[in-house]
Order: C-alpha cells, then sequence, then structure tokens
C-alpha cells in the first residue's frame, strides 16, 4: 500500500498481522528483492520496518500494489548435496573390484572414562585399556562370472585385503584400507536367471600394528 523508493525502510501492508519480525519477505512481483522485518506495527498498523536489499539483493522502487511473499531458498539438486560426489565408488577383495550399492563403517573407540567409576572430585581423564574396534559392513554387486572368485572365500578365518572407494572428483575422492581383514562370511548365493546378485558382507580389520587396521584418505 503505496510506492517506495529505494531507501525507504517503512512498508505499509494491508494487513501485517501474518508477519513475523526476524522473517525475510521478497517482492514477489518486482525482480525478487529481499526484506528483512525487523518490527511490525501491528495491530496499532499495518507498517512494517525492513532492511532494504537483504542478501545478495540490491534495493530498487517498489510500486504501489506490489505483492510480498515469503522468501524462500532455490531448491538445490541432488548432485550438489550429497556428502560425497555422485554414487561412484568400488568394492576390492584380494585385488578383485566389485560394483557398491551401500556401505557403512563404524569404529568403537573402546574408551573408558575416569569419571566413570571413580567420581568427578577426584579424577579426570580416560584410559583406553582394549583397542578399537572397526567394522565395514558392504552390500555390493554379484555377477555371474565374479560369484566364483568369493565363493569360499570366508572359510577357515582366511585373512583378506580390502578397500573401499567413494566418489570420484578431485578433492572428494575417500579411499578405506583395510589390509588385513577377518569375518567375511559369504551369505548363500543361487545363480539367479539375471546372472547377478546383491551380498552384505562385514569385515573386521585386523592390527599389524598400532593404529594401522584401517586407514583413510582423501584425494
Amino acid at each position: 500500500s503505496g510506492a517506495l523508493t529505494a531507501g525507504d525502510t517503512a512498508v505499509v501492508l494491508e494487513d501485517s498481522q501474518m508477519v513475523e519480525v526476524g522473517s525475510i519477505i521478497s517482492v514477489g512481483s518486482q525482480g525478487g528483492e529481499q526484506l528483512r522485518v525487523t518490527a511490525n506495527a501491528y495491530p496499532t498498523s499495518n507498517t512494517l520496518t525492513v532492511t532494504r536489499g537483504w542478501g545478495i539483493t540490491s534495493a530498487a522502487t517498489i510500486s504501489n500494489g506490489a505483492i510480498l511473499i515469503p522468501w524462500s531458498p532455490a531448491a538445490q539438486t541432488l548432485e550438489t548435496t550429497l556428502p560425497i560426489a555422485g554414487t561412484i565408488g568400488s568394492l576390492t577383495i584380494d585385488g578383485q573390484s566389485f560394483t557398491v550399492k551401500s556401505w557403512s563403517l563404524k569404529l568403537k573407540k573402546n574408551a573408558n572414562y575416569h569419571n566413570d567409576h571413580y567420581g568427578t572430585t577426584s579424577a579426570d581423564g580416560y584410559a583406553t585399556p582394549n583397542k578399537r574396534e572397526v567394522s565395514l559392513e558392504v552390500t555390493f554387486r554379484l555377477e555371474r562370472d565374479l560369484i566364483p572368485k568369493v565363493i569360499g572365500i570366508g572359510k577357515n578365518e582366511a585373512v583378506h585385503s580390502v578397500t573401499l572407494v567413494a566418489g570420484n572428483a578431485t578433492g572428494n575422492t575417500h579411499t578405506f584400507v583395510m589390509a588385513r581383514c577377518k569375518g567375511m562370511a559369504m551369505p548363500p548365493i543361487e545363480y539367479p536367471e539375471r546372472d547377478e546378485v546383491d551380498v552384505t558382507v562385514t569385515w573386521t580389520p585386523t592390527h599389524t600394528a598400532e593404529n594401522t587396521e584401517l586407514t583413510y584418505n582423501i584425494t
């Protein structure tokens, strides 16, 4: 209600009851200038006090009858919100690569806090009497020509080398290497008509030296 110059900070609405102080509104019909509401005179009047040209927008003339709407950020695409670039990745077991569908890495520190045993008035800090526990669970796809390469691989508590790579963009490629792993028990596999099957396996790395059971690099 009433035209505004680029420098005006008092905006008169037909009804300002639903506008909260601190909210951001935009000029929906005139280029989208953003205005941050710093005061609302309702019910005395329908006048808002605003900061003009909020964010990356610039203050401009607003004509009488312009529509002001709640501001909302633009939608983001899936690619820009993923923590790891795309879904590209691979799993390598003893030198043989497979396609990864999903994975989960868990690390348990096994720390004992002195406060839990002696109380905060007599002790502080923590100790790690046991080594940390690491486990990697991966769901990966097997095709007919790869199934024979892993059948029986979990027998006799054999040790295996496992590498998981997630992402492929520079600065966003994550590589987990477990040079010595136990605990791989392959689930029962039937040869389906499609000649492929998804399996889920969990590994537990063993220590060759202190803190070397798992290495993680970003490249």
